[in-house]
């Protein structure tokens, strides 16, 4: 097992070196995700990779399934999280799964922070991009399917993840704090606009930006407004959509919801046309 401290400011570094079969390490330089997994990954010596991210617990009987699917030469997979949300003093409100499917088994395109790759699969496609300060392992996924791999995706509980239920907060002013982070959201369609086995996928999560891009284009062409009511009313409609959900577990406004989407096609397209981050130096030291 090895783990990776991103900089921690509680005891997680002390209370790890009492175990003496981890390996711990720090990173001493910047720090994302995807510069965290690559120290784990230039560390390990073994030829198949179990990510787990910090809150996360690992179901063990998950393993033996994997293992067995690896012999059988498939090389990346996930399973279902289930969440298990608390309140901010950490007293525990409710558990439910992040991930539906009809299918008892099901290939799929993206995973979170849980996953199973084997080494070389992982060294394919050269690990995960330091640039990505978040959606790097969607990035890692897109590249990967590029290839010809898709995630097996197991009926099985991977996980449990326990976390925060932090209260969705529709404001402006959120959006604002999170500016730097909602760019990666174009860099991403950026570096995958070509990638045309994420197509299908690319085009049903975004398709308010490329509509809201088109409307752009067409407004310095024709000089006209009008070429956004598209844009407004497909963005409505969506909006009206989500309000339904959000309005039956907190007090939100239709308007604020309009606004935050709208917020966010904008900073994608500025991330897609002027966002250009580089990859980082990876930089740590052994601590165990």
């Amino acid at each position: 097992m090895i783990y990776i401290d991103s900089k921690s400011t509680d005891d997680s570094i002390e209370r790890i070196k009492k175990f003496d079969s981890v390996k711990s390490f720090q990173i001493t330089g910047e720090f994302n995700a995807a510069i965290a997994r690559n120290i784990g990954v230039n560390e390990s010596t073994g030829e198949i990779l179990v990510f787990l991210d910090g809150d996360m617990e690992l179901v063990p009987e998950f393993l033996a399934e994997s293992f067995l699917l690896i012999k059988n030469n498939i090389n990346y997979i996930s399973g279902q999280i289930e969440n298990y949300y608390y309140d901010k003093d950490w007293n525990f409100i409710k558990s439910e799964g992040l991930l539906k499917s009809n299918k008892l088994e099901t290939y799929d395109i993206t995973n979170g922070g849980a996953f199973i790759i084997t080494k070389d699969l992982w060294l394919s496609v050269h690990g995960m991009k330091s640039k990505y300060d978040r959606s790097q392992d969607i990035d890692l996924a897109y590249r990967l399917v590029k290839k010809g791999y898709k995630i097996y995706r197991s009926s099985k509980t991977m996980v449990k993840h326990h976390t925060i239920q932090y209260n969705f907060n529709p404001g402006i002013k959120t959006e604002l704090l999170n500016f730097r982070q909602l760019l990666f959201r174009g860099l991403l369609i950026r570096d995958h606009l070509f990638n045309f086995k994420i197509l299908k996928r690319n085009l049903r999560i975004n398709y308010t930006v490329f509509l809201l891009l088109a409307s752009i284009i067409f407004v310095f062409i024709y000089l006209q407004a009008y070429v956004f009511i598209p844009y407004v009313i497909i963005l409505g409609i969506r909006s009206a959509s989500n309000f339904k959900t959000f309005k039956n577990v907190i007090n939100v406004h239709f308007i604020d919801l309009l606004m935050k989407y709208l917020f966010r096609d904008i900073t994608a397209i500025l991330g897609l046309l002027f966002f250009f981050p580089g990859n980082k130096k990876i930089m740590y030291l052994s601590v165990s």
